[in-house]
């Protein structure tokens, strides 16, 4: 018994520490180098990924930032086409226009107004408009008037017309800015003279009393279309 454990002392002893010491300066094993190779691999992808992922934001942001750009241009042409469309659609283009102010006691019966104008192409085609100015006292829904239309052959015509100041809720019909009013009305669109020459048109009040009150001036407005019959 003291012989085996002088043994184990001396030459067992001596070759467990053997073993130790090759065990602990030995190469890595297969195994672990595989595991180290995978580890990089996977550490050069997620890199990778990461910068691939870096560039793809990038080129998010140029792609929205371009889409951007494009919208904003396109916003300020549609602009400038509203704007060019308001400014030609305000520049009318009248060949002729008269505005004639009324009495501030009314409009009698017997105090027409005349415009006389000259036309000098019997091709062209016209819009004829009128402005009327009042009051928001006026009293009436709507105004009565006749209209003679001279020629240059002396003949003439009459016609009656009904223009609507307001609706049947009481609201205007033309534009106010306080206590006044404008309307616009055509008298007739699409109009030619088949006569070359002077031309008159005279409008007289044609309401059921007189004096009308509240109506401050008359305009004629003839417009000139740009079409040819």
């Amino acid at each position: 018994m003291t012989f085996l454990y002088k043994w184990f002392r001396s030459s067992g002893a001596k070759r467990f520490s053997e073993i130790r010491g090759k065990q602990r300066f030995s190469e890595p094993t297969p195994l672990v180098v595989t595991i180290n190779k995978q580890v990089n691999r996977a550490c050069l992808t997620s890199h990778a990924d990461r910068v691939h992922s870096t560039d793809s934001v990038k080129s998010s942001i140029q792609e929205s930032q371009m889409y951007h750009n494009h919208s904003l241009k396109q916003l300020s042409f549609f602009i400038t086409c509203i704007f060019i469309v308001s400014f030609l659609s305000c520049s009318n283009n009248y060949f002729y226009e008269k505005t004639i102010p009324l009495k501030e006691n009314g409009w009698l019966y017997d105090d027409p107004v005349s415009f006389d104008f000259e036309i000098q192409d019997t091709l062209k085609i016209y819009n004829l408009l009128l402005d009327i100015v009042h009051d928001k006292d006026f009293s009436k829904q709507n105004l009565y008037v006749k209209i003679h239309t001279s020629f240059p052959g002396g003949e003439t015509i009459q016609q009656t017309l009904s223009f609507d100041f307001m609706d049947k809720k009481g609201l205007w019909h033309g534009d106010c800015s306080g206590d006044v009013c404008e309307l616009r009305v055509y008298m007739q669109q699409g109009a030619f003279f088949n006569a070359l020459g002077k031309h008159r048109i005279k409008i007289e009040q044609y309401m059921r009393f007189e004096p009308v009150k509240s109506i401050k001036s008359i305009s004629l407005r003839i417009e000139d279309t740009g079409q040819m019959r």
